[in-house]
């Protein structure tokens, strides 16, 4: 029984050292839209996202003017890793990309 007991701790010590260690998939423009916009790009920043875009970001609104608003998780919310992607694969389609993201890098 002790040995058993054992195992299931020392199984639950790697699953918690493994999930420190992975990270979420990242999902990126093509070079060709992953540059800084040129314009005027408003971040808005909500303790939940879902609410308003249904995903993690999302870019709304037609883009016009030199204006893009995105929608992004609040700083802090997620991982740094993960706010900056979010914001890099919003300004994508403020560059243009379309929305069935064509062309995605993953890292």
């Amino acid at each position: 029984m002790k040995i058993a007991i054992f195992l299931v701790l020392l199984l639950m010590g790697f699953l918690v050292t493994f999930q420190a260690f992975a990270q979420e998939p990242i999902y990126l423009p093509p070079v060709k839209f992953d540059h800084p916009y040129h314009g005027k790009l408003t971040i808005i920043e909500h303790d939940d996202p879902y609410t308003v875009c249904q995903a993690l970001g999302c870019q709304i609104g037609p883009l016009h003017r030199g204006r893009c608003t995105i929608h992004v998780p609040r700083r802090g919310t997620v991982s740094e890793r993960l706010y900056r992607a979010v914001i890099e694969h919003e300004t994508g389609h403020c560059n243009g990309w379309p929305g069935n993201h064509p062309g995605v890098r993953v890292r």
